[in-house]
C-alpha cells in the first residue's frame, strides 16, 4: 500500500511539470499572437501558473514534509486548484463564438517625387 502511495506522489510530481509545459506553451503562444485566439488576462494566468507549478513540482520532488511536500503540502494543492482554474477559463474561452477580427487599414503608398528642375540642370 505504502508503494502505491509513493507512486501516487511521484506521478503528481510529474502531473505539475506536465501542467507548466502546458500551461507556459499556451500563455507564448497566446501573448506571441497578440490576443487573437486567447484574451491577454488569460495568457498571463497561464504563464504565472506554469512557473508557480514548475517551482512547486521542483521543489517538492526534493521534499519530503512541508508546504512544498506533494503529499500534504498546501502549495501543491494550491497548483491544482489553479490548474481547475485554469481548465475553466480554457475551455469558456475556446468554446465562446470567435471575435472577428478586423484587418488593419493598410498603410499608404509611399508619396512618388517630384523631379524639380534646378536653373542651368535642364537639358
Amino acid at each position: 500500500m505504502l508503494a502505491l502511495w509513493d507512486l501516487s506522489v511521484f506521478g503528481y510530481l510529474f502531473f505539475l511539470v506536465g501542467l507548466s509545459v502546458l500551461a507556459g506553451a499556451t500563455g507564448a503562444l497566446g501573448i506571441r499572437a497578440g490576443a487573437q485566439a486567447v484574451p491577454s488576462l488569460v495568457c498571463f494566468y497561464s504563464v504565472i501558473l506554469a512557473i508557480y507549478a514548475l517551482v512547486v513540482g521542483l521543489v517538492g520532488a526534493f521534499s519530503e514534509t512541508g508546504a512544498f511536500s506533494p503529499s500534504d503540502g498546501v502549495l501543491g494543492f494550491i497548483a491544482l486548484l489553479g490548474f481547475l482554474v485554469w481548465l475553466l477559463a480554457m475551455g469558456t474561452t475556446l468554446v465562446r463564438e470567435p471575435r472577428a477580427v478586423v484587418p488593419a487599414p493598410a498603410p499608404p503608398p509611399p508619396a512618388q517625387r517630384e523631379s524639380v528642375t534646378v536653373c542651368g540642370d535642364a537639358e
